[in-house]
């Protein structure tokens, strides 16, 4: 059989069967002829050859105009049987409107053929895998998307809320050019001290500003130094009920087109069980709410990690035009 019969067959067939197939009510046609219909359907148990049955419903389908019902007994009959269609089902199967789980298995071939890590990171991350607040520290694949989100804007000016161990600081700094700066804040002393060791024995200490105490007051200093609107990027992974707080001071730190991201937005699923009202969780729903409600940013909600909120600062004209 030649391709162009091929991309024939899959063309008037499966396509009519896939628009057929997803529809509410599915007739539960049987094989032999169908009702309605000038087509009988072949029975393929046990399989014959992929060519042979190829060509057979190519010669039946190509030879008359297929109306939905005999598509989607051609596409039935097409995608039980032969080696080909196992191929073409299982291109549909890997087609999706929603986003899929990702289990361990599935994780562990992401980290595979999906992660750039440099040796540091890859060090501080495993030493802190034994760390009692580990879980603390940002997925690897969501550090190196705020990386490639940082390359795209060309960010030269970032700021973090919530440093634990410094592995986001350390990911996003090594995204910056040799003139950029990460103000890193947290309320940890000892936590930044670690930090800090790794940043130096990484070589990007000088493109990072540690501020130690709240970070509110941190933020306030920010914009009480003159620094308001000159932030191209905002990395959020600190207390949750503080969130609020934190969306207030990134509309105002961050320039027009300037971006801020907030991890756990998801909180585990928390967020869609109405049963959990811990404060935690209510906040990360109100922050939720807000972002999609607020038309000074354009929002996106990231199912990566536990959840990543993605905001991006809005002109005022913009804002004023599309309410």
């Amino acid at each position: 059989m030649q391709v162009a019969d091929m991309n024939h067959i899959f063309y008037c067939v499966v396509s009519e069967f896939i628009g057929f197939a997803m529809r509410d009510a599915v007739p539960d046609f049987g094989s032999g002829d169908v009702p309605g219909s000038n087509v009988h359907v072949p029975v393929w148990s046990p399989p014959v050859s992929t060519t042979s049955s190829i060509q057979q419903m190519s010669a039946g389908a190509c030879a008359t105009r297929l109306d939905r019902k005999d598509a989607f007994h051609w596409g039935r009959a097409l995608f039980s049987s032969t080696k080909v269609a196992s191929s073409w089902r299982c291109t549909l199967a890997c087609m999706s409107r929603e986003t899929r789980p990702i289990d361990s298995m599935l994780r562990a071939w992401i980290m595979q053929h999906g992660l750039r890590e440099s040796s540091i990171q890859h060090s501080l991350r495993e030493e802190m895998a034994s760390h009692p607040e580990g879980e603390m520290q940002t997925s690897p694949e969501q550090v190196q998307l705020l990386s490639f989100l940082m390359k795209m804007m060309a960010a030269n000016r970032v700021i973090e809320v919530g440093v634990f161990t410094g592995y986001s600081a350390l990911g996003m700094a090594m995204a910056l050019p040799a003139s950029g700066v990460l103000v890193a804040c947290d309320n940890s002393a000892e936590y930044m001290d670690i930090a800090r060791d790794w940043w130096r024995r990484a070589g990007v200490s000088d493109r990072i500003e540690p501020r130690v105490g709240p970070a509110i007051e941190s933020l306030q200093a920010l914009l009480d130094e003159g620094h308001g609107g000159s932030f191209d990027f905002m990395y959020v992974d600190a207390d949750k009920p503080g969130y609020g707080d934190y969306y207030e001071f990134a509309l105002q730190l961050l320039r027009p087109g300037g971006v801020m991201a907030f991890d756990n937005m998801l909180r585990s699923g928390h967020v869609a069980d109405d049963s959990i009202q811990d404060a935690s969780t209510v906040a990360i729903r109100a922050l939720a709410d807000r972002m999609q409600d607020d038309n000074r940013v354009e929002y996106s909600l990231l199912p990566i990690g536990d959840g990543l909120g993605l905001a991006m600062v809005r002109g005022d004209d913009a804002a004023d035009a599309n309410p």
